[in-house]
């Protein structure tokens, strides 16, 4: 909403459909149906998507370190705290959260066999789990951002984001930077036709995530409506949200480092990891 304010924007681009999207399919179909130009996608998805053959572009990341363990009713101070509950997850088992569950565990000791995942039936949305921990229905779920902060927001004080993944992964992989999770997308197309204008919206894109950083409570204002949340609620989720703009080849290493846990996790199967990283060429 920030960036729609901005007067270079509204001088360069004729915007003809804003859509806001909930369910990644959803926006995924419209890049790939040509109903879109620009998106914002989790890292995950594109990838697959650039191995498929789409002419998508990923210039710059946005969104790092989304994953958090809540917990209600206890304290998880490390994994072994949560044996004995069952762990709320949302996608399936060979979706980023679960599997970026799944190696943090080994890495730091654990078998993921010794804890009980529960996912959705065909998957688990993360608006539902959110909801089953507000509940009270669940007392421990993988929630991304927003999700994570609406559900502790929701829940109240007995609600606790117990385990930070951004930590464990800084502390496995010393000098690789923060946990990736997603970033802009354009239909490559539109780069190839209109260069100068995606360079002026991802110059645009690091000034608004500057901004929003930076006046939480205005950017709450401004995109409640938009988010179907209170004002209160989006800026209670911009003061724990891990949002910083970096160009895509100037982080390519942590970004390789991210798809080739994912590649050990089955998560990516057929795909190319080296092919992978034209898809942040810029």
């Amino acid at each position: 909403m920030r960036l729609l304010e901005s007067e270079k924007i509204k001088q360069a681009f004729e915007i003809s459909t804003l859509k806001v999207w909930q369910e990644t399919e959803k926006h995924l179909g419209w890049i790939v149906n040509d109903k879109a130009d620009i998106s914002f996608s989790a890292l995950m998805s594109a990838a697959k998507m650039y191995n498929k053959g789409k002419d998508i572009r990923m210039p710059a990341m946005v969104v790092w370190d989304n994953f958090k363990i809540l917990t209600r009713g206890y304290r998880a101070n490390s994994f072994e705290d949560l044996k004995g509950h069952k762990i709320y997850t949302p996608l399936f088992i060979n979706a980023p959260p679960a599997a970026v569950t799944h190696y943090l565990m080994k890495k730091t000791g654990y078998n993921p066999e010794e804890f009980e995942f529960i996912f959705g039936e065909p998957f688990g949305r993360p608006e539902e789990m959110r909801d089953c921990f507000v509940s009270g229905n669940c007392d421990t779920v993988i929630l991304r951002e927003p999700e994570a902060s609406f559900a502790l927001f929701e829940a109240g004080e007995n609600a606790f984001a117990s385990i930070d993944f951004g930590d464990l992964w800084a502390k496995l992989h010393p000098g690789s930077g923060n946990l990736p999770n997603a970033g802009l997308l354009f239909k490559g197309a539109f780069v190839s036709q209109y260069p100068r204008q995606a360079d002026l919206f991802m110059e645009e894109i690091k000034l608004a995530t500057e901004w929003v950083r930076h006046n939480p409570v205005e950017a709450g204002k401004i995109s409640a409506d938009a988010m179907g949340v209170s004002a209160e609620e989006v800026t209670f989720f911009l003061n724990r949200a891990a949002l910083q703009y970096k160009k895509s080849s100037n982080v390519q290493n942590e970004l390789q480092v991210y798809l080739e846990v994912l590649k050990e996790e089955e998560v990516l199967k057929t795909e190319d990891i080296q092919k992978t990283l034209g898809l942040f060429a810029w």
